[in-house]
């Protein structure tokens, strides 16, 4: 009788505590349950030892089991180095979790149920920016299959109005706090290591998604005047994870305090003479940051690139930001120089010297005087080609053929190459002596495929010139095209992209690129993981006189697709989203059922 009156009195002080607004345990050992209210703040012990402040009696529960974490109205638990470990929700925790209302925490026999108060605002879980990423790469799986929007955002709140500068636990809690009545329910936030928020926002088009960064920036402005905010939309700002991401934090360092920056106005359009460079990505920028440097003095260059990576522009550019910008620029395929038109070409000729010429004739590297001269496709030239130009850059002096006086020149040199110099020289193909001449700074140009973020801006600025030229009004790419776009490989970079959109541009009428008209080596899905050979089937035992047992037919249907799931993440390396698809099971029915069978956080390969 005491027993019960003392567990009614502590249910009813737990109700008069959480009509207060505290959190409690349920607390259920064995036959018995009991109310352990939680305080405020602070943290509270849990184990089997006198010391323990929730103490439970299983002998499989650790003197010191487990800690519970209270501040904020946030309950986090945590795992202190147990023998059997601690469970939330039947997955056995790693570190720290933090909790909801209702859920069922179990230390060895006992079982701890939270409640928390009703009212008030709820406490949204915040992922770190691994967990985040990963959220990220299913909901662009999604996205992809079925051509629904999405936006990524990176918040940096600044510093708080009050100036107080606060802790990462009361940080965490507090630019969401404030951001919280802006926020829907399928939105996904996350923190990373240097204290900003990260926030996903599901199903949402490039207008929508703006209107819903403007209401975020509306909701802390006034707890975060100096807040800025980066905003990068998939697919048209990035394809995959990574470049959304780097788009979004672009965007950010680029924004005003109190700003919203679009990650598509945070481009770079380089005017270079009457060219222009569209930089995006952060190797460019810091390529042509480079080249402007090197500008500045008559140090000869050489450009390392792919095929149609861009190396002609790259060295217009050291023309055009150097002290000869007035000068000449006298660019000279290599690959078209014979040794028997090349002395003319090269060094010019003199009226009635050979066969042919009927004046006199400059050749290439008199007539860039006071300019730059582009020798491009530089590793085809001829060893014997190659000791004549050595001599000429040595001495600055050049002579014409058929005559026997020197004329001296006054250029820079800028070389461009797709082949390793440094093997061609070993392989005997390149003289040694030319190549430290030319190569005195080199500068290496990234191919397109690893410049993600410029793929879909060049495309639309090739596209628009293109039809411009036609007298025609700019088109758009669907967001499927741009998706496209981003998967191909490119191996002829820039000028295989500028050859499809002209294409593109005079064969297509209609004011959207759509998939339809794209080639087949573009619109091709990537290839996917085969899926395992299904295994035989065991051959059917003779009927025994025995009583068959059979499983409920759910259990049976549950333990299959259970074997099969784990077939598929073998069979992907892992990758949740490429599991799915080989499955034909949607991504977020995949995530649940990969929770509820408790399969590992991270999967590694033959796992069970």
């Amino acid at each position: 009788m005491d027993e019960l009156q003392t567990k009614t009195r502590s249910a009813g002080a737990a109700r008069e505590e959480d009509a207060k607004g505290a959190s409690y345990f349920l607390v259920i050992e064995g036959d018995t349950s009991s109310i352990f209210p939680l305080p405020a703040e602070g943290v509270v012990s849990i184990g089997r030892g006198e010391d323990a402040q929730l103490r439970l009696c299983d002998d499989s529960v650790s003197r010191l089991h487990a800690r519970v974490f209270i501040s904020d109205r946030e309950v986090r638990v945590a795992d202190v180095e147990s023998k059997n470990g601690v469970q939330v929700n039947g997955e056995t925790i790693q570190e720290t979790q933090t909790l909801v209302s209702g859920d069922v925490v179990s230390i060895g026999y006992a079982t701890l149920v939270l409640r928390k108060p009703r009212g008030g605002p709820s406490r949204r879980e915040v992922l770190d920016e691994l967990s985040w990423r990963r959220r990220l790469e299913e909901e662009i799986a999604r996205a992809s299959e079925h051509e629904r929007p999405l936006a990524a955002l990176v918040i940096s709140p600044g510093p708080p109005a009050n100036e107080a500068t606060p802790s990462l636990g009361s940080w965490a809690s507090s630019p969401l706090h404030a951001a919280e009545s802006a926020l829907r329910l399928i939105d996904v936030v996350g923190i990373d290591e240097q204290k900003q928020l990260l926030v996903l926002f599901p199903e949402l088009d490039p207008a929508a998604a703006d209107r819903a960064a403007s209401q975020l920036v509306s909701a802390m402005r006034s707890s975060f005047p100096s807040l800025r905010v980066g905003v990068a939309h998939w697919p048209r700002d990035g394809s995959d994870a990574d470049t959304l991401l780097d788009a979004a934090r672009a965007a950010r360092n680029c924004a005003a305090p109190g700003v919203i920056q679009q990650a598509n106005q945070t481009c770079q359009e380089l005017q270079v003479g009457e060219r222009r460079v569209i930089v995006a990505d952060p190797a460019t920028e810091r390529v042509y940051g480079l080249i402007r440097r090197l500008a500045q003095n008559d140090l000869s260059v050489l450009i390392v690139g792919e095929t149609g990576a861009g190396k002609e522009h790259a060295a217009f550019a050291v023309h055009c930001w150097s002290r000869r910008a007035a000068g000449p620029f006298v660019p000279l395929n290599c690959a078209a120089l014979t040794d028997t038109i090349a002395d003319s070409e090269l060094f010019g000729h003199k009226k009635g010297s050979f066969t042919g010429p009927t004046s006199d004739k400059a050749g290439l590297l008199e007539n860039a005087a006071g300019g730059t001269v582009f020798l491009d496709e530089l590793a085809e030239l001829s060893l014997t080609i190659q000791a004549k130009l050595l001599r000429a850059i040595e001495t600055r002096r050049i002579r014409r053929v058929g005559e026997t006086r020197e004329r001296e020149i006054d250029i820079r040199l800028v070389a461009a190459t797709n082949h390793n110099l440094e093997e061609e020289v070993k392989a005997g193909r390149f003289r040694e002596d030319l190549y430290y001449r030319l190569c005195v700074a080199k500068v290496e140009l990234p191919p397109l495929r690893d410049r993600p973020r410029e793929i879909a801006l060049l495309a639309r600025m090739f596209l628009n010139e293109a039809r411009a030229r036609q007298g025609r009004q700019p088109a758009m790419l669907s967001a499927p095209v741009v998706a496209a776009l981003a998967r191909h490989a490119w191996p002829g970079n820039a000028r295989e992209l500028k050859n499809m959109m002209e294409l593109l541009a005079a064969t297509v009428d209609d004011e959207v690129i759509e998939l339809r008209h794209l080639s087949e080596k573009l619109t091709e899905a990537p290839p996917k993981t085969p899926e395992p050979p299904p295994q035989p089937l065991p051959r059917p035992r003779p009927p025994s006189s025995a009583v068959l047992k059979f499983l409920p037919l759910s259990e049976e249907v549950e333990k299959l697709e259970q074997s099969r799931m784990v077939d598929a993440l073998n069979a992907t390396n892992g990758v949740k989203a490429h599991a799915a698809a080989l499955l034909g099971m949607p991504i977020r029915t995949f995530i649940e059922k990969y929770k509820r069978f408790g399969f590992p956080e991270r999967w590694t390969p033959h796992s069970k």
